[in-house]
C-alpha cells in the first residue's frame, strides 16, 4: 500500500493539512498515521475511507491517483526545471482534485433530485 500512502501524503499536503490534523480526526497517534503515509502500515478499506473523508475526497481518488501521469514533467532531471515542474505538477493535482469534487457534487445533486 506504499502507493496509497504516497497519494494520501500528496493530497494531504496539497490541502495544507498537517499529519497531526488528520491523525486527530482519525483518533490515532501521529506516528501511527505517519506509518500509513510511509507504507509501513497497511491501510484497510475502512481506514482508507475514513482518511478520504478527512481529506474531503472520494477514497477511490486515493487509489486511482496516477502520480506518474500527473508528475511526468519531473523526469527532466535539471534542478531548476524540476522545481518548476514540481510546482506545475502540484497545480495540476489541485486542478484534478477540484474537477473530481465538482463531479461528486453534481452526482450528489442528481441523487438528491431523484430521491425527492
Amino acid at each position: 500500500m506504499l502507493q496509497a500512502g504516497q497519494n494520501i501524503k500528496a493530497i494531504r499536503e496539497l490541502k495544507n493539512f498537517t499529519q497531526d490534523y488528520v491523525a486527530s480526526h482519525l483518533n490515532m497517534s501521529v506516528p501511527n498515521y505517519s506509518n500509513i503515509e510511509t507504507g509501513k502500515t497497511d491501510v484497510t478499506l475502512t481506514r482508507l475511507q475514513q482518511i478520504a473523508e478527512v481529506l474531503q475526497i472520494d477514497y477511490l481518488q486515493i487509489i486511482r491517483l496516477n502520480r506518474t501521469e500527473i508528475f511526468n514533467a519531473a523526469s527532466n532531471g535539471k534542478s531548476e526545471s524540476t522545481h518548476i515542474s514540481q510546482h506545475e505538477m502540484g497545480s495540476e493535482l489541485i486542478r484534478q482534485l477540484q474537477i473530481k469534487d465538482e463531479q461528486i457534487n453534481r452526482l450528489l445533486a442528481i441523487v438528491e433530485r431523484s430521491n425527492s
